[in-house]
């Protein structure tokens, strides 16, 4: 027999939210596009990177590459995330710990590939912390498609979910799979363009976000 669904769940992104990840994801493709002859800057980087499946990218950016160039570079790409500290974001330990006392489901959905993923949580002893890790190898259709969420909130048994996301990639996601959706910006700019894509609230920190199981 089937368990009933719980009223709520708590679905994370890992680059931006669960991590403060953005200036090495930045740092890591601008370095890697570099040694392939391109410059990358801030728009770009904006619009195809956070949020993006990395193939995605690299069939937006760097299209005119070969494609065995295209997969070196995106070789060079992990090697050097992998390489980039990236601490929790302040505050994130404790949302986390809040969402178990209140016996919340908890998920990651990440744009990113499992193998980074999983070194990502154990640098940050977290292998045990997720009910559910969807990646982009886990659909058909990632990011901004609703096809990650609806997957995570499929595979908890949840009808209703709240999502943080730090780009307007990953707020579409959310918004196409019916998540209360939190923008998480640290500047107004930001914030405006996510509150522009769907997010129904916008915040800058975790610390004092309070949740809600019902």
């Amino acid at each position: 027999m089937p368990t009933p669904a719980k009223k709520t769940a708590l679905l994370l992104d890992m680059d931006g939210v669960l991590i403060d990840s953005r200036e090495a994801i930045e740092w890591a493709w601008a370095e890697a596009a570099k040694q392939f002859g391109y410059t990358l800057d801030a728009q770009q980087i904006e619009d195809h990177i956070h949020g993006i499946p990395g193939p995605q990218t690299l069939l937006r950016l760097f299209s005119d590459l070969a494609p065995h160039h295209r997969q070196q570079l995106y070789q060079r790409v992990f090697e050097l995330e992998k390489d980039a500290f990236s601490p929790l974001n302040v505050g994130m330990q404790e949302l986390m710990t809040q969402s178990k006392a209140q016996a919340m489901p908890l998920g990651l959905v990440t744009s990113s590939w499992r193998e980074r993923v999983e070194h990502v949580l154990n640098i940050h002893d977290l292998t045990s912390m997720f009910d559910v890790i969807i990646t982009r190898s886990d659909v058909k259709h990632g990011k901004p498609a609703g096809d990650p969420y609806v997957q995570a909130k499929n595979a908890l048994n949840v009808e209703h979910a709240t999502a943080i996301e730090d780009s307007i990639s990953g707020v579409k996601s959310a918004v196409a799979a019916r998540c209360y959706t939190y923008g998480y910006a640290k500047t107004a700019s930001l914030g405006q363009e996510l509150i522009s894509h769907g997010a129904s609230q916008i915040i800058d920190t975790f610390e004092t976000l309070t949740l809600h199981n019902d």
